[in-house]
């Protein structure tokens, strides 16, 4: 066999799939302003599933187009193949000219979720943006994986909403940047440009530091110096290193040439090269000369019980919001000092300011408490990105005991009452760690009670008839919602009355007993798990067996991925243990086994059983796993909140979790957050009780 000779590449992205293949030929990608030639395109599928590519193949022609503008450079490589791979332990790999893919990924069936859609256009824009970013200019060392991930992560976000501004709004880069300040909260957590020195620093380097942090900080920066100049910057580290490597020096003269700004490469650095989430505290007053002052304090975030270095300092390009005179103003400026005082250029006296305006700074904000309520009383002022700021803000100060459990339930009521869907969902995670950790057993169900009159009139909203739960909404950002809602309010809140149709509309999707027929009409993709849920949840170990024969029949990856969620959903004791015994069950993929088992030990109430149970069968578990997933152990007890029982999780896996690349790393952030769990009921759980008491 003879292959053509390629321009020069890293070794990592040489690639061959074998095996029985559908061969999908599609129409070639055609010519552009950019690219002079057309580009062949094809889908490769495990055999008998290569009607499922039409979805990928029809859009890949449009995303690509719109990365070839970016780059202002044509595709690097002769060919696009995308591979469907029926077990990869990768979403996706970016080999040169054959990208490869797990296959629930790429291939979509007629009948498909907004979610699998979304998954799709994320990871399909992410690994084409490699062919550049990765692939045409490759990183000097793993120290600079961040290069290739963060900017891929980064661009993705660009990408699709410009591919489909009705389906992806531009706030991408904040909902992720928020995911990562959780485990940047750590003061175990690693910088996105780490230093490496063994195999355990490469392993750990594949994690949400580099990509959602990192795609946070990149959109930081190219807000600051305006999309056109850090295109430009971008062009121009491309340019000069195309077919070779290049490091972070590099592309930091390229921007630092494009902004003409000499505090831009500090400003970056210090969120490159540092760990953690700055924290600002924001103070106005109003002078009687007319003057307004406001000043800024910055720190390291850090929760109650953390042990990390609250002195840190970065340089954060932030814009401040407030009104005048019936309008928004903003000032902008780039704090580099601990503290610094401003005076706004106003004609009076603000009634609230907000210091991150769009949300795009990475940072976590104060207020004193008249200024939470000053701004939740213009709540509805806000800008979407500024919302999902004020909440993961209020959520930070509220785990380092800066603010109270009202003021956290008053910001939760407003944003569930916002016109946004991820506005809305945002508050959610904080009520579940109200319920499942601050609040005493006693009160979970006045926790559940709050729940419910919070997200009731969004709930009211919504359409729970038959006909509409069999068919997506008209609007993207209302399916969104729903999701969200239905997801919350029937498993967080139990709310009874839509715990009685979901699971109604449950068992009629399975069908009657084992041997069933599934019924996709009775719910839309959308919904399926959800409900299914529910009808475990109240169906016990009957309902349970009938899930476990339908996987064991099962052949289609996306009902294979239900099934798997729907069991792993589950907090009655006896079907956990059927569900763990199904963990050790060799007709299970080692895929399968993992997923299941992350899922049962992310529901708190199966925290005992399911520790218990690894302690128990830790040696045949671990063939049961692949291999780069072992390392991820220590993160299924993580669900534990007591110094007890932090220091039972650091015995078993003390002696045991080095011998997995980057396990050492994993335990200590496990370690670390049960900590900070313990540290943060012993402080808040009396206010949590009055307030929760208390609460109208």
């Amino acid at each position: 066999m003879t292959f053509q000779t390629t321009a020069p590449l890293p070794t990592y992205l040489v690639a061959l799939a074998v095996g029985a293949f559908d061969i999908v030929e599609w129409a070639p990608i055609p010519p552009n302003a950019v690219r002079s030639r057309p580009l062949p395109l094809r889908g490769i599928a495990p055999k008998g599933e290569g009607g499922e590519f039409r979805y990928a193949l029809e859009h890949t022609a449009s995303m690509l187009a719109r990365l070839e503008a970016y780059f202002a450079i044509p595709y690097p490589y002769a060919k696009l193949d995308l591979v469907a791979v029926a077990q990869f332990r990768s979403g996706g790999m970016e080999n040169a000219g054959a990208i490869f893919y797990r296959r629930n990924r790429i291939l979509l069936g007629e009948r498909n979720s907004i979610y699998q859609r979304r998954g799709f256009a994320y990871i399909h824009a992410h690994e084409l943006a490699h062919s550049w970013f990765g692939n045409l200019v490759t990183p000097v060392w793993w120290d600079d994986l961040w290069l290739n991930e963060a900017f891929a992560t980064w661009l993705a976000d660009r990408i699709v909403h410009e591919w489909r501004p009705d389906e992806f709004d531009n706030r991408g880069p904040i909902r992720s940047a928020g995911c990562a300040m959780w485990s940047d909260r750590l003061a175990s957590a690693r910088q996105i440009r780490q230093p490496i020195n063994t195999n355990h620093d490469i392993w750990n380097a594949f994690d949400r530091i580099t990509y959602s942090k990192g795609g946070g900080v990149l959109a930081m920066i190219e807000r600051h110096m305006g999309p056109a100049a850090f295109r430009a910057g971008v062009r121009r580290y491309i340019g000069a290193h195309r077919h070779g490597v290049a490091s972070a020096q590099d592309f930091y003269a390229a921007l630092s040439e494009s902004a003409g700004d000499p505090a831009l490469v500090p400003a970056f650095r210090s969120f490159l090269e540092q760990p953690g989430t700055p924290m600002v505290d924001v103070a106005w007053s109003c002078r009687a000369s007319g003057a307004v002052e406001v000043t800024l304090r910055q720190s390291r975030g850090l929760p109650l019980g953390s042990k990390g270095d609250a002195r840190q300092t970065w340089s954060i390009p932030l814009c401040l919001v407030y009104p005048d005179q019936g309008k928004r103003a903003r000032h902008c400026t780039i704090l580099a000092a601990r503290e610094a005082t401003l005076s706004l250029p106003t004609t009076g006296c603000p009634s609230w300011v907000l210091p991150n305006q769009d949300g795009a700074a990475y940072m976590n904000f104060t207020l004193p408490e008249a200024g939470w309520r000053a701004v939740l009383a213009n709540f509805g002022d806000l800008a979407p990105g500024e919302a999902l700021s004020l909440v993961a803000s209020i959520g930070a100060a509220h785990e380092a005991g800066r603010a109270t459990t009202e003021t956290l339930l008053a910001v939760a009521r407003a944003a569930a009452a916002s016109s946004h869907w991820d506005v809305v969902k945002a508050p959610m995670q904080d009520l579940r760690d109200l319920k499942n950790f601050i609040a005493p057993p006693e009160l979970k169900p006045r926790v559940k009670q709050v729940m419910r009159e919070i997200y009731r009139p969004a709930l009211a909203r919504l359409d729970l008839g038959d006909g509409a739960l069999a068919k997506e909404a008209d609007d993207s950002a209302v399916e969104l919602l729903r999701g969200d809602l239905l997801w919350f309010m029937a498993l967080d809140a139990e709310d009874p009355g839509l715990r009685a149709i979901l699971g109604r509309l449950g068992r009629a999707y399975l069908g009657d007993g084992p041997e069933g027929s599934i019924d996709p009409d009775v719910l839309h993709p959308n919904l399926v798990r959800v409900a299914l849920i529910v009808a475990a949840q109240e169906g016990g170990v009957p309902f349970a067996e009938t899930l476990i024969a339908r996987l064991a029949r099962a052949r289609n990856s996306t009902l294979r991925s239900h099934l798997i969620g729907v069991l792993g959903f589950q907090r009655d004791g006896d079907v956990v243990k059927r569900v763990s015994d199904l963990i050790l069950d060799p007709s299970l993929s080692k895929r399968d086994a993992s997923d299941l088992l992350r899922r049962q030990s992310r529901m708190s109430a199966n925290r005992e059983v399911v520790f218990n149970w690894i302690v128990a069968h830790y040696d045949e578990l671990l063939e049961r796993l692949p291999r780069s997933h072992r390392k991820w152990l220590p993160w299924r007890a993580s669900a534990f909140c007591s110094n007890q029982d932090r220091d039972r999780v650091e015995a078993f896996f003390a002696e045991r979790i080095g011998r997995h690349s980057g396990g050492p790393r994993v335990l200590a952030n496990v370690l670390e957050a049960i900590e900070i769990c313990a540290a943060v009921v012993a402080a808040q759980r009396a206010d949590a009780v009055a307030a929760l008491t208390a609460h109208r």
